[in-house]
């Protein structure tokens, strides 16, 4: 549980960061798109418009570069460390871990020793990764996480009981095979 809580954890960060980052991305190509359309624009039809409309026309052309300028700028700073990309490594190698448990450690009585360990081992990296800023929200979700593991879903990993090789294959090789 506390391994797949982990999985959860890590892989929410990630998604979440990633979704922002990209969502800042839109916006800063969003102004670009609007400042060139302004820029054609004021070069255009300057004589159609009237005095207010010109300057309205040349205060957007000056304020969108500026925004897009402050967005790229704020995206530098706060986005620069990929730390969306460290918590997905980092919830990917948790996931490897389990099923490394499940499979080839199943009769070694030292495995969850083993587990605790790796675990602690990943969280100290993404830790380092992210420069020392891992904060990680609580997980209140299902486990394993939903959508990846669906209980609704007949050929879905469980995810607790050791596994044979065809079963291995099933759960984590297909779904790979399958995303990619």
């Amino acid at each position: 549980e506390v391994a797949w809580t982990r999985f959860a954890q890590l892989d929410a960060a990630s998604t979440k960061r990633a979704r922002l980052h990209l969502k800042m991305r839109r916006w800063i190509a969003a102004f670009g798109v609007l400042a060139t359309l302004f820029a054609i624009l004021t070069e255009l039809y300057p004589e159609n418009f009237s005095a207010v409309g010109k300057f309205i026309l040349k205060l957007l052309l000056i304020a969108t570069p500026l925004l897009a300028s402050g967005f790229a700028a704020f995206v530098s700073k706060f986005f620069s460390t990929g730390d969306w990309l460290v918590a997905r490594a980092g919830a990917e190698e948790v996931l490897k871990e389990i099923y490394v448990y499940r499979t080839i450690l199943q009769k070694t009585p030292t495995r969850r020793a083993w587990l605790e360990k790796r675990l602690g081992e990943i969280q100290r990296s993404v830790y380092t990764g992210m420069n020392g800023e891992l904060i990680l929200e609580p997980y209140k979700g299902t486990l394993p996480p939903a959508p990846r593991f669906n209980p609704n879903y007949p050929n879905s990993d469980p995810g607790f009981q050791d596994l044979t090789g065809n079963e291995y294959f099933n759960y984590r090789l297909e779904d790979q095979l399958n995303w990619h």
